[in-house]
């Protein structure tokens, strides 16, 4: 997701995302206010080139938006804008007869936070059945009381009227919060029913957040909409209910906020204690972002961009970003991306070529080309599988292509700078039409091969094997599984089951590799150190126990069951490690029955503590109480396990104190405001995914398949698993490129990267303490359901680390 663009309005700081250019051109509220339409038709050419040359030059300010006249944004109107703006359209815009679309820092008069009005009239943007409001004359700011004779008012706020008496209308946001207090009343939460724009179009949503009943002091609520659209994005009514206890009290309410800016909506919530540790002047400094390369045959209607490599672009959409180059920032021995895309103007068969990557010494950094494989969900074709790019492809005129270039580093690799030309080709002609610069900067350090984070997936061979027509191939079935298993080191990830088995005399190889930390141990009966088929002592500390049976206990057996396989593999080993992953904290008796809080000698957790020594739970599990009042999350215990037993975060602390690992686990769900690695996840969630269990002290995580291969999954109009596209599935088969070897996912180039920031924060550490490390992380994220999706932003705070890291290293 991009980057929020910032400005200032009633006296706070407010960020809005451009969902394309070219819709943000063509907005008619918007367009007298973007840099350089200087003439205001809503369009950006060589006629504002024009009016602008007019403008500097005599004063002639005749049908002028001034305001935008500032195109490079100095505060000034001068010939720097003229050639700002020619510098931007060129090579040919206005001869070509087209509009190019430029990414501009937008500036219009909307508000996004707005305080009540002191005024009485402020009244009227209220209304509710049973409802009496009247205006408080209270205090310096304004506010309106919410009475009512009912337990749970269904009140409207009229925002566009709201906002209109703060100075600009209001837009929706991702972020909807209201702050407000509650006086004389047990209240237990506000629900967001529905959301109307400003052309009467009504959205249902029917969300519900937490209130604090504890305290009248000021609060607020705050509800996520990213999946939430409107047809018209200038806003009319929300329609909130205020459930109480109570018939009797009041809300008062001080201010709605409706932002892309989490930082803003948690200050509004009065929970600036989650805000990120935010620079909005940070950048990733790339001196190539806006280089310039001309082709032979340059073709000014076929556009060329790049851009981070978590943002990830539908088919049919055409989204410049107007960065003409590109530089990867990398640690030796270690894996990164360059993403950029292509759109003709019609339908073109394109090739693409990329000179070797050189340095001043002559030397290179290896590198593979791949490009995105849309896939048909629900006819939105969606990015996720990267094939291999070995020859050229039709890309559909108006619609976007996207290409992946892979470096991948080695301990050896020379640190400095590696630069390289792209080119692309019309494939018919013959003809280069477009060329970009594209560079590698590898940072004077490097990355182990032993992982910090120990990984186990499951990879489920039968689907991997029957994915492949024998008759038509020159491999074996060895040689795929080996391959497969092999694909996942590279990415630093182990699949759990060795695909001969461990005793099989041929897991020597792998189970010596730094990379390879986790495998799993079938045999609960024969500790690892005592069988005599090529088992080594020494593989003692990568073993575990998961007994698949056991997986997520909910039934009164598994918790029999739990006691019957630890008691076995104790026998053998007592110094085992176990995991059973969970999502759920019961109540049990001292035998393990399922029984009622009253009854209970344990909960779940209490219970496997017993027995468990990998705590597997899911994220959403690392929920503190005190985010209840954002909508959707969820907690393992409720509130009566938090009093007796403590709360999870605490148990968790004192487990891994008393010698337990602290894992994790990622499936269906949760998803928002949680991270997840589906197919329609934000591309920022895998890495964020990764930056959360550094936060948390998470030192593991399992994945429970890689290759669920049920359906279809080129192209398909249903989910792999319920309603979530992706889940259990971060491969595709090679069988239909003729590979004996896996096709990555976008999704698993971001597990990738997420593990090597991992790696890199734990570093940081080493190198000058857990304050930085926390400090960097919080940049990030400060909590499960608190995050940063801003793709350019990210990769500014990942830059920033490579650099501290590399400063910090090298001044040892």
């Amino acid at each position: 997701m991009k980057k929020q663009i910032k400005f200032i309005a009633y006296a706070v700081v407010f960020a809005t995302i451009l969902a394309s250019i070219a819709v943000f051109f063509a907005s008619s509220v918007l367009a007298a206010r973007v840099p350089g339409d200087v003439n205001k038709d809503g369009k950006v050419n060589n006629k504002d080139v024009v009016a602008l040359f007019r403008y500097v030059s005599n004063g002639i300010a005749t049908n002028v938006d001034e305001k935008a006249c500032d195109c490079n944004g100095d505060g000034k109107k001068n010939n720097k804008d003229v050639v700002y703006l020619t510098k931007e359209l060129s090579p040919g815009a206005y001869a070509s007869g087209s509009d190019l679309e430029i990414y501009y820092d937008d500036k219009p008069d909307y508000v996004t936070y707005a305080s009540v009005p002191k005024s009485a009239d402020s009244v009227e943007c209220f209304s509710a059945a049973s409802s009496t409001f009247t205006a408080s004359s209270d205090g310096n700011n304004g506010t309106v009381i919410v009475k009512s004779e009912k337990k749970a008012p269904r009140i409207e706020i009229d925002l566009g009227k709201l906002a209109e008496k703060n100075g600009g209308p209001m837009y929706k946001g991702r972020y909807f919060a209201i702050r407000f207090k509650a006086h004389g009343q047990k209240s237990v939460g506000i629900t967001l029913n529905s959301i109307t724009d400003a052309s009467k179009n009504t959205r249902t949503i029917s969300l519900s957040a937490e209130v604090d009943s504890s305290t009248e002091n000021w609060q607020g609520v705050m509800f996520d909409l990213r999946d939430y659209s409107l047809v018209d994005n200038k806003l009319g009514t929300i329609n909130l209910s205020f459930t109480s206890y109570t018939s009797t009290g009041s809300m008062e309410i001080g201010a709605v906020v409706m932002t892309d800016d989490m930082n803003e909506a948690l200050t509004a919530c009065e929970k600036s204690e989650y805000c990120l540790n935010y620079d909005e002047n940070l950048t990733d400094n790339d001196p190539l972002a806006k280089t310039v390369l001309t082709a032979e045959n340059e073709d000014s209607t076929f556009l060329l961009w790049f851009d981070q490599s978590t943002e990830k672009v539908n088919r049919d959409v055409v989204k410049p970003t107007g960065r003409s180059g590109y530089t990867v920032k990398m640690a030796k021995n270690e894996s990164e991306n360059c993403q950029f895309f292509v759109s003709p103007k019609t339908d073109t068969k394109i090739n693409v070529k990329i000179d070797e990557f050189k340095n001043e010494n002559g030397k290179t950094v290896p590198f593979e080309l791949y490009y995105e494989y849309y896939h048909n969900i629900n006819n939105n074709f969606v990015p996720d599988a990267l094939p291999p790019f070995t020859a050229p492809i039709d890309v559909a005129g108006g619609n976007s292509q996207g290409f992946i270039i892979q470096f991948t580093t080695t301990p050896e690799t020379e640190a400095g700078t590696y630069s390289s030309i792209l080119h692309i080709y019309d494939a018919d002609t013959g003809k280069e039409i477009k060329r970009a610069a594209v560079a590698v900067k590898v940072w004077n350090f490097e990355l182990s091969d032993k992982t910090e984070i120990r990984t186990a997936f499951a990879l489920w061979g039968n689907y991997v094997l029957d994915s492949y027509n024998w008759n038509n191939v020159d491999f074996t079935d060895t040689e795929v599984m080996d391959n497969y298993f092999e694909f996942f080191l590279k990415y630093r990830i182990n699949i759990m089951d060795n695909p001969h088995g461990l005793t099989s005399g041929y897991a020597a190889k792998w189970m010596s590799q730094d990379r390879v930390n986790t495998a799993r141990w079938g045999n609960l009966d024969v500790s690892v150190t005592e069988d005599n088929n090529g088992v080594t002592p020494e593989w003692k500390d990568k073993v575990i126990y998961y007994p698949g049976e056991l997986d997520e206990p909910r039934e009164n057996s598994q918790f029999s069951m739990m006691i019957d396989r630890a008691n076995r593999i104790k026998s053998n080993t007592p110094d085992y490690r176990m995991v059973i992953p969970f999502e759920r904290n019961l109540y049990l008796t001292a035998d393990g029955q399922i029984t009622n809080a009253n009854n209970a000698a344990f909960d779940s957790v209490g219970f496997m503590s017993q027995y468990v020594n990998i705590w597997c739970p899911k994220i959403d599990a690392f929920t503190t109480r005190d985010l209840s009042f954002i909508s959707r999350v969820s907690f393992l215990q409720n509130k009566e396990q938090d009093a007796k037993y403590g709360t999870f975060i605490d148990r968790m602390n004192k487990e891994v104190a008393e010698g337990d690992e602290l894992w994790t686990y990622i499936c269906i769900n949760p998803t928002e405001p949680y991270v997840n690695w589906q197919l329609l996840s934000d591309g920022t969630e895998t890495i964020v995914s990764l930056w959360q269990m550094k936060e948390y002290n998470i030192t593991g995580m399992l994945y429970w398949a890689v290759d669920y291969w049920k359906v279809n999954y080129w192209g398909q109009s249903q989910p792999w698993t319920g309603t979530a596209y992706g889940d259990g599935m971060l491969i595709y088969s090679g069988y239909s490129f003729g590979l004996p070897y896996p096709i990555a996912s976008i999704r698993l180039e971001g597990i990738r990267d997420g593990i090597e920031d991992y790696q890199m924060l734990c570093m940081l550490e080493d190198a000058l303490g857990e304050q930085a490390a926390a400090d960097m992380i919080s940049r990030v994220t400060t909590s499960v359901v608190t995050y940063t999706s801003d793709d350019d932003y990210l990769h500014a705070v990942r830059v920033l680390l490579g650099d501290t890291l590399e400063a910090a290293l090298n001044n040892n």
